[in-house]
C-alpha cells in the first residue's frame, strides 16, 4: 500500500483529499504547514512514497519546502497543488525542480492518474 503525505493548510481540502485517496486504498497522513512537513521528512529516510504539497502555505510555502528537502538530499516524489492555475503558478516549475503540478480541485481527480502511474 502506498503511503502519501498531504501538506495542506485548508482543513476541508485536506479532509477531501484524505477521503478520496483512502477510498482508493492509499495510506494518508496530513500535516498543515511546511514546517511540519520538513520535520517529518527530515527525521530520516522518508516513510512516504509520494507527497502532495500545497504551494500557498503559511510560513514556509511549498517552494521553500521543496528547496529545503532537495538541499538535504530528500527526493520523495512530489505533486505540487495550487489554486493558481495560470502562468504565474508555473513560472518556478520551469526550473526542472518540480516535475509535476496540478491545479487544485475539490476532489482528487487531478492527482489520481499521476499517483497511479508507474514510476
Amino acid at each position: 500500500m502506498s503511503r502519501i503525505l498531504v501538506v495542506e493548510d485548508e482543513r476541508h481540502l485536506a479532509d477531501g483529499l484524505r477521503f478520496n485517496l483512502e477510498a482508493e486504498g492509499y495510506q494518508v497522513e496530513v500535516v498543515e504547514t511546511g514546517e511540519e512537513a520538513l520535520e517529518v521528512l527530515m527525521a530520516g529516510p522518508s516513510p512516504y512514497d509520494v507527497m502532495l504539497l500545497d504551494v500557498m502555505l503559511p510560513g514556509k510555502d511549498g517552494f521553500k519546502v521543496m528547496s529545503e528537502l532537495r538541499g538535504s538530499g530528500q527526493f520523495v516524489p512530489t505533486l505540487m497543488l495550487t489554486a493558481r492555475g495560470r502562468r504565474t503558478a508555473r513560472l518556478r516549475r520551469g526550473s526542472g525542480r518540480l516535475p509535476h503540478q496540478a491545479v487544485r480541485s475539490s476532489d482528487s481527480e487531478c492527482a489520481h492518474p499521476w499517483l497511479a502511474a508507474p514510476p
